[in-house]
């Protein structure tokens, strides 16, 4: 419900216009679901056994790509240091910069063979917690 919805339904209620609404009935209502998802960006991360995990990209300290081992990989503070194996992780990489992707997902190696030649792809990804 906007500003301006609520604004109209309290100078009708002064009007007597329409029945006084208890408080209690409105708040449950309204915070059942958000009506839009916050400011927070996390990125989500799917492995190949269908296993997920996010982490928040205010924790992303620093990411390390080597071209020569196709390997791409993201730290996270105190929290753990992720490795991606494919192809063309270069382009992920520079996404990875503005924050732009919000799910990393592992393919299957038997789909290597379909992937464009400028599609990203990646086939491993392995998390490693970080010790405190």
């Amino acid at each position: 419900m906007s500003l301006t919805d609520k604004f109209d339904q309290h100078k009708k209620r002064k009007l007597g216009k329409i029945s006084p609404q208890k408080p209690s009935e409105e708040s449950e209502v309204e915070n059942e679901n958000f009506v839009k998802p916050g400011h927070i960006r996390n990125l989500a991360f799917v492995l190949a056994d269908g296993q997920k995990q996010f982490f928040n990209y205010s924790d992303l300290t620093n990411g390390i790509f080597t071209p020569e081992e196709n390997t791409l990989v993201l730290n996270f503070r105190g929290i753990a240091a992720i490795t991606l194996k494919g192809s063309r992780l270069d382009l992920l990489y520079d996404k990875l910069l503005h924050q732009i992707p919000q799910k990393i997902a592992c393919k299957e190696k038997r789909y290597e063979a379909t992937k464009l030649e400028d599609e990203i792809y990646v086939e491993e990804i392995t998390i490693t917690e970080t010790q405190v």
